[in-house]
């Protein structure tokens, strides 16, 4: 009986060296498991970033293709094809402008209303529960 007391004393220190492996082993598996979780909340928050500059540019670039359409086309050169400051060309020019500016501003901040709404939903508990069910 004391033999078996004296082994176990012996084995304390190879005891403590193998339970701080499998405690640095647990810890690098929740590692593991936290910069999966991490990749995918930024994977997730890419696309979604990714969409709304995409829908931006699309909202943007749909005005520009109907002006440019309309400039090219007779409906608003008239019979002679050229403007003439008479015609009202560079006034038109002007008003396309500031309107085409308008719309980049709006766009702009709906975008961007758009992505801080998707952080804070994305920061919420409820957000992240959802992203991984």
């Amino acid at each position: 009986n004391c033999n078996a007391v004296v082994r176990e004393v012996l084995r304390a220190k190879v005891r403590h060296w193998d339970n701080i492996v499998t405690a640095l082993e647990e810890c690098l598996r929740q590692c593991d498991m936290l910069s999966r979780m991490c990749n995918i909340v930024r994977e997730n928050a890419q696309q979604q970033i990714c969409k709304a500059w995409r829908g931006a540019g699309i909202m943007l670039t749909v005005p520009w293709l109907l002006v440019a359409f309309l400039w090219r086309s007779d409906l608003l050169l008239g019979t002679s094809g050229t403007w003439t400051d008479e015609e009202g060309g560079s006034s038109f020019m002007i008003q396309a402008f500031v309107l085409c500016c308008l719309l980049c501003l709006i766009v702009l901040g709906l975008t961007l209303e758009q992505l801080r709404q998707f952080d804070r939903i994305q920061l919420s508990r409820a957000g992240l529960d959802a992203m991984f069910e």
